[in-house]
């Protein structure tokens, strides 16, 4: 049976930190300041044949700083893993063309009537890190690609998929990863959209901005 898995958005400043507490909180130096947004996506379970039923959470964290370049963390649980995926924050724009091309496509099978499977474009990215569900143990792998492929379920049905690859540990190279291939149909393809836009990312700061200096009168 498939579900539709709830993915939820957070877009975090450089002076945020990383928490599981969902309400804004005002301290001495830190503050914290979470905004959520859904975007439905699912994973499929090759044992099952079918999708899985499990929620994912997926969070973008906006880091900007004079040492540290702007960039985007994608953090979700899949069966096994803790995961997250940085990329450069002007990545974005690739992901942004990259949806472009699916929209295209997809106008194009419908009225063709016709299924697809292919590849759209592939992107660098920073790192993937991830930890086991039962540890607190991060490792990481550095820069690799990950990809976007067309994917046809049937001719009126036709999803984004976010492939990626399988990697190894700085540390250890028999601790190894691959992230679940995340599956987005059009209409969770269009959240993502707004999520990545540049007034959706403009909006956020000014509201983290604004929580900052409320946090700052605090003293």
């Amino acid at each position: 049976m498939k579900k539709i898995i709830i993915i939820m958005f957070v877009f975090i400043a450089n002076f945020f930190i990383f928490s599981q507490d969902d309400t804004p909180t005002v301290k001495a130096e830190k503050f914290e300041y979470w905004l959520k947004e859904g975007c439905p996506a699912l994973i499929y379970n090759d044992i099952l044949k079918g999708f899985n039923d499990s929620k994912i959470t997926i969070y973008i964290k906006l880091n900007q700083g004079f040492a540290k370049k702007n960039s985007l963390e994608f953090y979700f649980n899949d069966f096994v893993n803790r995961n997250s995926i940085e990329i450069n924050l002007e990545k974005k724009n690739e992901i942004l063309d990259i949806i472009n091309k699916y929209k295209e496509w997809n106008d194009q099978a419908i009225k063709e009537n016709v299924k697809i499977e292919k590849e759209i474009n592939k992107m660098k990215i920073v790192e993937i890190s991830w930890k086991y569900l039962s540890s607190e143990d991060w490792y990481g792998s550095g820069r690799n690609d990950i990809f976007f492929k067309f994917f046809s379920q049937n001719t009126k049905h036709h999803q984004l998929l976010i492939i990626f690859p399988k990697v190894k540990s700085y540390n250890n190279e028999f601790i190894t990863n691959r992230p679940e291939t995340l599956y987005l149909d059009y209409n969770n393809v269009l959240i993502l959209e707004k999520l990545l836009s540049d007034d959706y990312i403009n909006a956020q700061l000014e509201l983290a901005k604004a929580d900052k200096k409320k946090a700052d009168s605090f003293k």
